[in-house]
């Protein structure tokens, strides 16, 4: 999605389709992001000795920075239908956005409380554990 310019002159019916645009991507990228390299969630590599990151590390380093940046970009467009609740002149308008705000809001929270989400940044963070001790030692 392409971050539009805050505009006073929104109407609530582009929030409400500009809301369901962010969802569906932001759905869609998650979605993606689980299911590419799937086969690797599984995969033990022990590999002490090597001072490269192993295979699974690497997939879980990108998962988190796939997760991140699909955040950013939600986060960036949805500024455009939030922001009207609290300061545009139109009720009509207002009240979209807040429906909005609500819908993203929840939107997020159900995708943070995933639990294959939750295990590909647990293994990020293994992984960013494991290379922290293996570089010390």
């Amino acid at each position: 999605l392409m971050t539009p310019p805050l505009a006073g002159d929104i109407t609530a019916q582009q929030i409400e389709e500009l809301t369901t645009a962010i969802t569906s991507q932001f759905r869609a990228s998650i979605n993606d992001m689980l299911l590419h390299d799937s086969a690797n969630d599984d995969t033990i590599i022990d590999d002490d000795n090597s001072s490269s990151p192993s295979a699974a590390a690497v997939a879980a380093r990108a998962a988190l920075n796939t997760l991140s940046a699909t955040f950013g970009e939600a986060a960036e467009v949805s500024a455009l239908v939030t922001l009207p609740s609290m300061t545009h002149g139109d009720v009509t308008v207002r009240s979209a956005s807040t429906k909005a705000k609500d819908e993203l809001k929840r939107l997020f929270d159900e995708t943070l409380a995933r639990p294959e989400l939750y295990r590909k940044i647990e293994r990020a963070d293994d992984s960013d554990n494991s290379s922290s001790s293996s570089s010390s030692s």
